[in-house]
């Protein structure tokens, strides 16, 4: 590891420790390979609900505490390469019994731009899952398309 990089992640360490709650901690150590992944995937079952979301495992300020802390969970997820796990199959499939008639995806009182925005997000998180069916994400390409214009992405 170069000097610049292990400076910098020596920063970040810093930071995470100082700030971060302990299932943060718990993925950093993880992602840095200094623990074992079974430690975080029993973190992320325990923040389980029954209907597959999660649990927020910190203050979270959003209209749809859920949704956020199951997309973080599966962000982590797939920054260990571990979607097949139990765990992001059963949040892959809350995100999917979310999806609306549209196919896109929203919270209480978002936004179109919010709602563009999330439903990328989500949809990105799906595409990479094995466990997300090909129907949902052919309805959010088509919402996202059809909500897609270069002006609106160079606003």
């Amino acid at each position: 590891m170069s000097d610049a990089i292990s400076r910098a992640v020596t920063r970040a360490e810093a930071f995470v420790l100082r700030h971060a709650a302990p299932l943060e901690c718990l993925f950093w150590e993880t992602l840095l390979r200094r623990q074992d992944a079974r430690a975080l995937l029993a973190a992320l079952a325990a923040q389980q609900e029954p209907d597959g979301s999660l649990r927020p495992w910190d203050e979270i300020e959003a209209p749809d505490p859920a949704l956020l802390a199951t997309l973080r969970g599966l962000t982590r997820l797939d920054a260990l390469g571990l979607l097949d796990h139990p765990v992001g199959e059963r949040a892959t499939a809350w995100l999917l019994a979310r999806q609306q008639a549209d196919g896109g995806w929203s919270e209480p009182g978002a936004d179109e731009l919010r709602r563009i925005a999330l439903s990328g997000e989500v949809a990105g998180l799906l595409a990479k899952s094995p466990h997300a069916r090909a129907s949902a994400l052919q309805r959010a390409e088509a919402f996202l398309a059809g909500r897609w214009s270069v002006e609106r992405v160079q606003g």
